[in-house]
């Protein structure tokens, strides 16, 4: 698609692929896109990194004009070289039911690779400031947002005209946090000054929920904050036809995910099928990949779904053991804004108003996970309860026009 002169330009800048959308990542930024699309702004999405074919045909359809940045030098080539080799390695063993060679290193080493292939400062490829210098003077754009702390140095050589924004997703240093107070190392070394040094180099901070807005306010006093979550809204819904037992997991393939899925599988789940062997437990997205080999009663690993909102009709009830990380849970979002009874935690709500309790079951624990699940798969009218009250939490909080309002109204005084 050309470049129309009379809408107003913005860029979208990340090294993460958000179509097709396989995470609550994906799903945010492709929703800000349609927002952004929808609010008449020409998006510009530049990619840096490795990006196949496939997404690349995805993209180019879902925004007004596509960019792929791969670095300077041997060693971009080479790291892209790589992931494309693991990527082609880890299809390959699906087909025969091989984990990804990640998890086979964690099994074997007892403990996450990630932390020690992978650190995303490195994910920055040299020579991204100097192209998107080159695209912002040549397109004339009126704003920018980069997307995570760690491609920060994208936004130093943008013309002057542009507004430079940072969405933060998360706030770093606590998820670094967070990860170790589960004896796991989050691939990122960043200390709370560093994060602030960066967040006061931007016109103006993205943060995706009022909490961690607050801090950033707190870390950076002269910083423009701007709040902007997640609608969760599914674009086409499916008639609800709930079936009795039917449990829902969807989840990405990262390590809070595969944290809390594995607990649960280990820990709750088998007191939960101890009362109803019947109940089924479904899961969905390429958490499935750290399970590969791996048998659980009652559990069925459905991989990723281009569409899960048959899954969600379906399903009476739907889970979100999250015991760590920071931000804002996509995942609790979603089954909220489909009107499902939720079970979660207080990581699974952060972030959230505080109505949402009355809109989800919240656990401390384990074992009272387990007995949520329990109760609300025979307990029909409980679930009734919840249904109604998580639609009206969904009307009331997660509007799209209520969620993007704030970083609307900021950008209009750029156009």
């Amino acid at each position: 698609m050309g470049v129309s002169s009379d809408r107003p330009q913005i860029a979208i800048i990340c090294d993460t692929v958000p179509y097709p959308i396989r995470s609550g990542d994906n799903q945010r930024i492709a929703e800000l896109i349609e927002v952004l699309r929808q609010q008449g702004w020409f998006v510009h999405l530049l990619l840096c990194g490795f990006v196949d074919a496939k997404s690349r045909k995805i993209c180019r359809a879902r925004v007004d004009r596509l960019h792929v940045y791969g670095g300077r030098g041997w060693r971009p080539r080479l790291r892209n070289g790589a992931r494309r080799a693991v990527r082609l390695a880890d299809r390959l063993g699906t087909v025969v039911g091989m984990p990804p060679l990640e998890e086979l290193a964690r099994r074997a080493l007892g403990r996450a690779l990630t932390p020690l292939v992978i650190d995303y400062w490195q994910r920055y490829p040299a020579g991204l400031d100097d192209y998107v210098a080159h695209l912002s003077a040549r397109f004339q754009w009126k704003a920018a947002i980069v997307e995570y702390i760690w491609l920060h140095q994208a936004a130093d050589k943008i013309n002057k005209i542009a507004v430079r924004l940072l969405d933060t997703h998360d706030i770093q240093y606590q998820r670094v946090e967070e990860f170790a107070s589960r004896g796991m190392t989050f691939p990122l070394e960043i200390s709370r000054e560093v994060e602030s040094r960066i967040f006061d180099k931007f016109d103006a901070v993205i943060a995706i929920q009022a909490a961690e807005a607050a801090l950033i306010r707190e870390m950076c006093p002269q910083a423009r904050v701007i709040v902007a979550g997640s609608s969760g809204s599914p674009p086409l819904p499916s008639a609800a036809c709930p079936q009795d037992g039917r449990i829902l997991y969807v989840g990405g393939y990262n390590g809070a995910n595969i944290d809390g899925l594995r607990r649960f599988l280990g820990s709750s789940w088998p007191a939960i099928r101890s009362q109803h062997p019947r109940v089924e437990l479904r899961v969905c997205g390429y958490v499935y990949r750290a399970f590969l080999g791996e048998r659980f009663e009652g559990v069925t690993f459905l991989g990723h779904q281009e569409n899960v909102e048959m899954e969600y009709a379906a399903a009476s009830v739907v889970i979100n053991p999250s015991w760590i990380g920071t931000g804002l849970k996509i995942k609790t979002v979603e089954a909220l804004a489909h009107g499902k009874p939720l079970v979660t935690t207080a990581k699974g709500i952060e972030g959230l108003p505080s109505e949402v309790k009355h809109s989800a079951v919240v656990a401390d624990d384990d074992v009272q996970f387990a007995s949520a699940v329990s109760r609300l798969a025979v307990d029909s009218e409980e679930r009734g309860r919840l249904s109604r009250s998580a639609l009206e939490f969904a009307a009331a909080h997660l509007d799209k026009q209520l969620v993007y309002q704030e970083l609307l109204n900021f950008l209009e005084k750029t156009r």
